[in-house]
């Protein structure tokens, strides 16, 4: 799991003026998981699109991934957001 200066190293650099085909950013959660209700909220709030995807067996939900790169859970979504990692992929 990539975290920090280690994920946003390219990952984020599409340029803004472009606009996405899809939703870059993929979340698998769970119905009766807080941290997975705690993450679709964040996403809606901040206006980032995304889209639900099945989770991977055996894994902990939420899974997240921005651009392909699974990014963590819940923590480290909220890490992103505290930086200001997320803004690039708010609607405007």
């Amino acid at each position: 799991v990539l975290k920090g200066a280690d994920l946003l190293v390219g990952l984020l650099d599409v340029p803004l003026s472009q606009p996405s085909l899809a939703p870059r950013v993929t979340i698998a959660v769970a119905p009766a998981c807080p941290y997975s209700r705690r993450a679709l909220r964040m996403l809606r709030t901040l206006g980032i699109p995304h889209t639900l995807i099945e989770p991977i067996a055996g894994n902990p939900v939420p899974q997240v991934s921005i651009d392909g790169v699974m990014i963590g859970g819940y923590e480290a979504l909220a890490e992103l957001h505290g930086q200001g990692a997320l803004e690039p992929l708010r609607q405007p």
